[in-house]
């Protein structure tokens, strides 16, 4: 059996996956042209994105809700 001082047992990465990995998520699965920069710009700065995001596509619910902040978003998803 290990020594357990050996080990930060509390420490706790930003992230469980590589950045590189997640970014050929997004370049994979997600379909809007405009959505799929705004999702890669944010992971390369840190920032978090929602899981909604990240599906293939968005549900008619959020394009709606999305469209209604800027039309450029309403086409091309």
């Amino acid at each position: 059996m290990p020594n357990n001082s050996n080990y930060d047992l509390s420490f706790q990465p930003n992230t469980y996956w590589d950045l590189r990995d997640v970014l050929t998520h997004v370049d994979a699965r997600v379909t809007g042209k405009v959505r799929k920069e705004l999702v890669k710009h944010a992971l390369q700065n840190g920032e978090t994105v929602p899981s909604e995001y990240l599906k293939s596509s968005l549900s008619e619910d959020l394009k709606q809700s999305i469209g209604s902040i800027d039309p450029s978003f309403l086409g091309g998803e």
